[in-house]
């Protein structure tokens, strides 16, 4: 899937509408890559939600704690066999395989953005570390149009189904307002209590790599 796809977006879907209790929806956090979802993750764990996730991918010096990735999202026709088990954690879902998830469901969805130079700039960070795989302006420059005609669409469709619910944060508010975002947190999962203190005590600006790469 290309992470814009304009077929997709425009499809007309089915869905549910949203009613019942919030606990039985799927909790998700989205966003592009290297957009902080990792660092979402990690507060919602320690606020009380565990991860979904088959610890495939293992922590490193970019993510000392932990991707918190489920390596079968990437498999679209394999939702339906696992999906209901992800109901009561917090899943996490990257921003090109929202599509995909099944309408017949209902979802929390927290959706980080990051300045997309910093996001360029920490992919540009993980491409020559694991890969030596070195980008040249023009490429970075045409992977954030892309990226931003990308946003625009999936931020669109998602608050056009009825049976989504989004929350925003910017992953440097988190880091320089921590109290006020962990607030609007709590507000959003007020259905199911998160452990404010705990959360707080998480936040670690160290954690932007991009600004800290080859340290």
């Amino acid at each position: 899937m290309e992470f814009y796809d304009k077929t997709l977006y425009n499809k007309v879907m089915e869905v549910f509408e949203r009613s019942g209790n919030d606990k039985e929806a799927i909790n998700i956090v989205s966003g592009l890559p290297r957009s902080g979802t990792s660092m979402m993750m990690q507060l919602l764990q320690l606020g009380g939600l565990e991860p979904f996730t088959d610890n495939i991918r293992e922590t490193d010096s970019r993510n000392p704690r932990g991707y918190f990735e489920f390596e079968p999202v990437k498999d679209r026709l394999s939702y339906d066999q696992w999906l209901p088990d992800a109901c009561g954690g917090a899943l996490k879902v990257v921003s090109r395989f929202i599509p995909y998830l099944p309408s017949t469901y209902r979802y929390n969805i927290v959706f980080m953005h990051r300045r997309m130079d910093e996001v360029i700039r920490s992919q540009q960070d993980m491409a020559e570390h694991y890969s030596n795989s070195h980008w040249d302006d023009t490429s970075a420059d045409r992977l954030r149009e892309i990226y931003q005609r990308h946003l625009d669409a999936v931020l669109g469709w998602i608050k056009n189904r009825p049976n989504m619910r989004l929350c925003q944060f910017h992953y440097e508010e988190i880091l320089s307002a921590p109290e006020q975002n962990l607030n609007q947190l709590c507000d959003f999962f007020k259905h199911i209590p998160l452990d404010f203190k705990k959360m707080a005590g998480g936040i670690n600006a160290q954690l932007d790599h991009s600004r800290h790469a080859g340290s």
